[in-house]
């Protein structure tokens, strides 16, 4: 759950706010971590404490023990809010590239920062151990894979903004509009995000039961990545401008996050048991709408 929240976070609370450098950012950083982690659960099946007598049941859990998703996110989350909080710290232009776009470094640089993540992983790593769910080898693989993680995701931010040529200096930034490229990426994007849930949910793989909520939560933001944030498909011109988040666009934002994370919940709750095309039936209605929530936020609300 912890991460599921996390998924939301780029597709309204970075994008309706303007903050587009972080929201590519924080969506292939998402990606990786959903990706990543549920690699493992589905296929190294280990009881958790409490199932096997080794620790007082106090949380009931199904899932797998290894590795703990909840160290995961913490150092992810910790990771990557230290680095955007200190853009500072953030590398000038790309090797071929004399734009000077700045791209987020490979790891933390400040000792403060490091302090958070490994502060964040003890806390994290000590309440699962105490609650009976995770063994500490579960929680020290975890912080593994988040650093992992983070670097996965760090280098697909970095990979995104030399490839799609979004900092050229002869690419002036403008407000978001669409063309007929745009429209046929964002189409696209839908129809293989279908296909995807297909893919994942269906026998003999069933690789992830929630990905009908999952995935409604974490595609968007990468078909208005590449739809809008990435000339080389779009032909738009780049749309890193809105660099001012108003307060309008930041109430919405976290007002959409809360209110389609609940969606994405109570719809998972209903399709998970159903079939295959109800949950792609529930998939494309979220993020078709989901889209048109981020599209209207951008284009018609004052910056």
């Amino acid at each position: 759950t912890v991460i599921e929240l996390g998924f939301a976070l780029p597709l309204f609370l970075l994008f309706v706010g303007g903050a587009d450098c972080l929201g590519v950012s924080a969506t292939y950083t998402m990606l990786c971590m959903a990706f990543m982690t549920q690699l493992p659960k589905r296929f190294c099946w280990r009881a958790r404490p409490f199932a096997v007598g080794r620790a007082i049941k106090v949380k009931g859990l199904e899932t797998s023990s290894f590795p703990s998703r909840a160290v995961v996110g913490a150092v992810v989350y910790a990771a990557w809010l230290t680095t955007a909080l200190d853009q500072s710290d953030w590398d000038h232009g790309i090797r071929g590239n004399a734009s000077g776009c700045r791209l987020p470094p490979w790891l933390p640089r400040s000792l403060l920062a490091w302090g958070w993540i490994v502060g964040a992983t003890f806390l994290a790593s000590a309440a699962r151990v105490l609650l009976g769910v995770h063994y500490a080898s579960d929680c020290v693989a975890g912080a593994i894979l988040g650093i992992f993680i983070h670097l996965a995701g760090t280098g697909l931010t970095r990979w995104h903004f030399s490839s799609c040529h979004c900092c050229d200096d002869h690419s002036p930034a403008v407000g978001d509009s669409w063309t007929t490229a745009s429209v046929a990426v964002v189409i696209l994007g839908c129809l293989l995000s279908g296909a995807l849930l297909l893919l994942l949910s269906a026998p003999p793989l069933e690789f992830w039961r929630k990905f009908t909520h999952a995935g409604s939560l974490l595609l968007p933001p990468l078909i208005f990545i590449l739809a809008f944030l990435c000339p080389t498909l779009s032909g738009n011109p780049r749309l890193y401008g809105m660099e001012k988040t108003s307060s309008t666009r930041a109430a919405i934002g976290v007002t959409l996050v809360a209110f389609f994370s609940g969606c994405g919940f109570a719809t998972q709750k209903k399709v998970i048991s159903t079939s295959l095309l109800r949950q792609l039936a529930a998939f494309l209605v979220l993020t078709s709408l989901e889209l048109l929530a981020l599209a209207a936020a951008r284009l018609w609300i004052p910056g």
